[in-house]
């Protein structure tokens, strides 16, 4: 049994899982930081507020992925 690709796969799932997108995509589409405004929370709702519905709508499909 090759352990590389499971310590791999777990390597990359935590790193995916420790990526925050509201903040990459707030940042990138208004150039603000998502937690500055609104709640004060990296959420999806806090990116609609900040950046509009339709990157809400991709942080919330990143977040559930």
């Amino acid at each position: 049994m090759n352990l590389l690709p499971a310590l791999a796969f777990v390597l990359l799932g935590y790193l995916c899982g420790s990526l925050t997108p509201s903040i990459w995509i707030t940042r990138l589409l208004k150039g603000v930081d998502v937690r500055d405004g609104g709640s004060g929370h990296a959420t999806t709702t806090n990116t609609i507020r900040q950046a509009g519905f339709l990157p809400g709508l991709l942080v919330l499909t990143l977040d559930v992925a």
